[in-house]
């Protein structure tokens, strides 16, 4: 009779090891978006990065999420490309970026030209 009583009280502890798994699934699937390098979000939007840029913060080792709208690649200043704020940014290598295309980019530096911020930069990938 004990061994019954026994066996009948097992699946209520599965139950309850169910319930509290259901219930930390959710913590641990937000809490993840907010590790770094882990699907993080740009530190700047093009907007955002043109106002700091304007009032002097500091903006390197940041990220920046871009759109390409032009590309030039230059034998004196190297591959840049352009967006849509009037930003140039600028890389000494071949990067391989294209009209239309969009992503993450890293600064490295920024200073001004001729009333244009040029942005020195690398490629960011999700989980670097």
């Amino acid at each position: 009779m004990r061994e019954l009583i026994n066996n009948m009280q097992k699946p209520k502890y599965y139950l309850t090891t169910i319930i509290v798994l259901l219930l930390l699934y959710p913590v641990l699937i937000f809490t993840n978006g907010f590790i770094e390098g882990w699907n993080s979000h740009p530190d700047f939007t093009e907007e955002k990065l043109k106002i700091a840029l304007e009032n002097g913060e500091s903006v390197e080792g940041k990220t920046v999420e871009v759109e390409v709208v032009d590309v030039l690649d230059s034998p004196i200043m190297g591959n840049l490309f352009y967006t849509s704020n009037d930003l140039v940014f600028q890389s000494e290598v071949d990067n391989g970026v294209k009209i239309g295309q969009s992503g993450k980019v890293k600064i490295r530096d920024a200073y001004k030209i001729a009333g244009t911020w040029v942005i020195n930069y690398n490629i960011e990938k999700d989980g670097e």
